[in-house]
């Protein structure tokens, strides 16, 4: 079932975001409100792609995951959540939605507090990384509306990357596992540093994680060119935490796409990719981070364009891949193979 919603999910959540590139380029689509989409985008990301594609990485790993009944009450609440930021971003709908979506969260994170031992390697801030990102909600809440609001949801978000969903990735990997103690502190600052946490001492953290994650990448058992993916990676996270990148709007949103659609969906995709595919998969998105990050150099419109047909590319490949997994799954079904 964690399958069929993380295909789905990936296919709502990339037609969304081509839909938002090609307004922002100048098309004339019927976007009501930029914000609430871009919320509907972000979030489907989170609650229908990545979190089921985490629990579909710790089943193959051998740790407890939501079950059928639970997963059901999920499939509603992110369909609440969904339609709520669709409608008016965050109104009464998403909020109770997400507050929902939070909830389960924290059951998965229960259920698996087992790994937060020493020997569970990569695993073991993975349950604490959900607890703390849940920590910093009620910031949203208490500051909503102000800029104050947006810094806790940058950390709230680099929360779950940073502590959950890249370790999950990297273990899911093989990579070889650096000490949890260490990886679990530097990450959390890195993740609060991102937003909460303006000291400049913090962004160290990111240098840090930035450096580990990149290593990391390099020796997981993966393909090789998700290795080297692996390594941008980290580069672009170093480079920042060393101040060599200002972190601003581009940076972060070329920065954090390239993470998510790259080595770590790529890692915890739950079959083979062909080495075209991949590649053609890494190729699109690279052109699609050039052109949210080369706005001053090559023109607003040209970049823009650039990234909306690069972006288009991206989403109708991992598209394709969702509904050939969906399409594979059916037919098992209904040949009684599951």
């Amino acid at each position: 079932m964690l399958a069929w919603i993380a295909c789905l999910g990936l296919v709502a959540t990339v037609a969304v975001g081509a839909w938002l590139r090609w307004w922002l380029a100048g098309v004339p689509l019927p976007v009501h409100d930029y914000g609430a989409i871009r919320h509907l985008h972000t979030h489907l990301g989170y609650y229908a792609v990545l979190f089921p594609l985490m629990w579909l990485g710790w089943a193959g790993l051998g740790v407890p995951t939501p079950g059928r009944r639970l997963l059901l009450a999920y499939v509603a609440v992110v369909l609440l959540s969904a339609a709520g930021f669709a409608h008016r971003g965050y109104g009464p709908a998403a909020i109770a939605g997400s507050t929902g979506v939070l909830g389960i969260w924290l059951v998965s994170a229960w259920r698996a507090r087992g790994l937060i031992r020493p020997k569970a390697g990569w695993l073991a801030t993975v349950p604490l990384g959900i607890v703390l990102g849940a920590g910093i909600v009620p910031q949203v809440a208490i500051h909503a509306g102000t800029p104050q609001a947006a810094e806790a949801v940058r950390s709230f978000l680099g929360m779950l990357l940073l502590v959950s969903l890249v370790p999950t990735a990297l273990a899911r990997g093989r990579a070889w596992p650096f000490p949890g103690l260490g990886w679990f502190v530097v990450a959390v600052v890195a993740a609060l540093s991102l937003g909460v946490l303006t000291v400049p001492a913090a962004r160290a953290g990111l240098l840090v994680v930035g450096l580990l994650v990149g290593f990391a990448g390099l020796s997981a058992r993966v393909p090789v060119d998700v290795r080297a993916a692996w390594a941008v990676a980290g580069a672009g996270l170093a480079a920042t935490g060393a101040g060599l990148l200002e972190l601003d709007g581009p940076v972060a949103v070329a920065g954090t796409h390239f993470l998510i659609l790259g080595p770590v969906l790529l890692t915890l995709w739950p079959t083979r990719l062909a080495p075209a595919w991949r590649l053609g998969l890494l190729g699109a998105l690279g052109l699609m981070c050039a052109g949210i990050l080369g706005g001053g150099i090559l023109g607003g419109q040209t970049a823009a364009t650039l990234t909306a047909v690069s972006g288009t590319v991206l989403a109708l490949g991992w598209g394709a891949l969702a509904v050939r997994n969906l399409w594979s799954r059916a037919v098992s079904c209904g040949t009684g193979g599951g």
